[in-house]
């Protein structure tokens, strides 16, 4: 019941180890949208960006369930983590679920997801040693194909949430963040 969008959160780092050798530490996990459909997750995956691009974990953390952390404690999050259950386990404070899955793709989430007005997915690459920085956000419609903003908004029914005007002081804002829409 209710207008269903997913977006997939994937993060990674580089780092040196003591022999001078470079390794990626990845996580990916996805958020479930319940009315999420217009601007909801776009505000969201917006947040996100920013937030992930001035957060540095240790490799530990992001090996652990840093990200399901992360993401579940965010002040700004709207969505809940797709693919918990009642059969969920939760740490000491009762709230935050140990993530099951830590390296979900978009593959999955197309697979194992109730959606019907669209997916995104969230790209954010560090640089361990620059802490130089990359973030992507890419859109699909609610078949799996890649879409413009414009597209997703207007196939997820959501264009009378998100007008012209707000798609383009998206665009701006996700500029300043130094994250590309791939569209």
């Amino acid at each position: 019941m209710g207008e269903r969008t997913q977006l997939l959160v994937s993060y990674q780092q580089r780092f040196k180890d003591e022999n001078g050798n470079f390794t990626t530490s990845r996580a990916a996990l996805s958020m479930h949208y319940q009315w999420g459909y217009g601007r909801v997750m776009l505000m969201d995956a917006m947040s996100f960006a920013w937030g992930l691009q001035n957060t540095t974990p240790g490799q530990q953390d992001i090996e652990g369930d840093w990200l399901a952390r992360w993401l579940t404690k965010h002040a700004n999050c709207n969505g809940t983590l797709n693919f918990c259950s009642p059969f969920t386990q939760y740490h000491s404070d009762g709230v935050t679920p140990i993530a099951p899955n830590l390296h979900e793709t978009m593959d999955y989430v197309f697979y194992a997801s109730d959606n019907n007005d669209g997916y995104g997915h969230l790209e954010i690459i560090k640089d361990g040693q620059t802490y130089d920085t990359e973030a992507k956000l890419h859109l699909y419609d609610h078949d799996q194909h890649a879409v413009s903003l414009a597209d997703y908004v207007t196939r997820g029914h959501g264009e009378k949430y998100a007008t012209q005007e707000w798609q383009e002081a998206y665009r701006t804002l996700l500029g300043e963040i130094n994250c590309q829409i791939c569209e």
